[in-house]
């Protein structure tokens, strides 16, 4: 009986500092470059978008967001002759997603924490080519966020991956961001 009893008072004690540190919910925008990998029929563009941020733990957010990446236009030559080429416009993509963070600064703070996160998102990807394609793809990365208090100033970079028919179109993002912390 003491055993348990010592458990329980344990695991209250526990959940009771995890509430205790928990750090709320605020919001963030991002912008910076994305550069595609391995592919030829794009070039290096920009991405930018909002997100949310909301910690049920003290190391643990949840981050839904909205962003818009588009791929720069590319040149395709023909042949040896460089007269023969044309350039064709880079391909765009709308994502609604979240990401886990773990690790986040996801509260008022001061000073740098890095962390780590991986997220799921619904891409609709528009091709110049042909029509629009809506598939769930991933992404996954690094991040440092220095704070300010409420403010926090974050760099990140990341890998994602947009299915495309049999294969998959994969995209280095590099973003630098704003969040304000509104919560406890």
């Amino acid at each position: 009986m003491k055993r348990w009893m010592l458990l329980a008072a344990t695991v209250a004690l526990l959940m009771g500092a995890q509430s205790a540190m928990a750090d709320g919910w605020g919001l963030g925008g991002f912008g910076g470059v994305t550069i595609p990998i391995a592919q030829d029929d794009a070039a290096k563009g920009t991405v930018y978008g909002l997100k949310g941020r909301w910690s049920p733990f003290w190391s643990l957010t949840i981050e839904p967001q909205v962003f818009l990446l588009k791929n720069g236009d590319y040149e395709v030559t023909f042949g040896d002759n460089d007269d023969l080429s044309e350039t064709l416009t880079g391909w765009k993509v709308t994502s609604f997603g979240a990401n886990l963070v773990l690790g986040a600064p996801s509260g008022k703070f001061k000073g740098a924490r890095p962390f780590v996160f991986g997220g799921v998102r619904m891409n609709s990807m528009d091709f110049a080519d042909r029509d629009k394609e809506t598939k769930l793809g991933f992404g996954a990365g690094l991040g440092l966020e220095i704070g300010f208090g409420p403010v926090g100033v974050e760099v990140r970079g990341a890998g994602e991956v947009f299915p495309d028919g049999d294969s998959s179109r994969k995209n280095a993002t590099i973003t630098g961001g704003l969040n304000l912390y509104l919560g406890i």
